[in-house]
């Protein structure tokens, strides 16, 4: 039968945290993945696995570019105005605020991201996940 996933504990959390995954059927488990990013596990039996929240974006063969060695820049699109998001590095772990911008008004910002290399990683597709969270002032 496939796995079958009752519950997390806790039911959110950060880069590098513990997650607790309840269920049945996880005795023969292969890969555990956040938001499609494998993440390094144990089998506990077959009604629990234990996580890790993965910390870099990772490729299908395991290879790993931490997310602090991602950075972007930021420009608009074609506009002339400041830019509501400054250019930076991804930090590992944690929330990270990179802007803020009044209420009621339009702000337009095109991101490029590039890859801090002081050593080339293999080829590949490398998948991670950043989360763009909205909030009203």
């Amino acid at each position: 039968a496939p796995p079958v996933i009752t519950g997390f504990s806790p039911a959110s959390g950060a880069v590098g945290d513990t997650v607790i995954v309840s269920g049945t059927n996880f005795s023969s488990a292969s890969e555990v993945t956040f938001n499609g990013v494998s993440a390094t596990y144990n089998v506990n039996s077959a009604t629990q696995v234990t996580a890790t929240v993965p910390s870099a974006l990772t490729n299908s063969a395991g290879n790993s570019i931490p997310f602090s060695k991602i950075q972007w820049t930021s420009s608009g699109n074609g506009d002339t105005g400041a830019e509501p998001f400054p250019a930076g590095t991804f930090i590992n772990g944690g929330v990270q605020t990179i802007g803020s911008m009044a209420s009621n008004t339009w702000n337009e910002s095109c991101w490029t991201f590039s890859y801090l290399n002081n050593t080339v990683p293999p080829a590949g597709t490398y998948k991670g996940v950043v989360l763009y969270t909205m909030t009203t002032p």
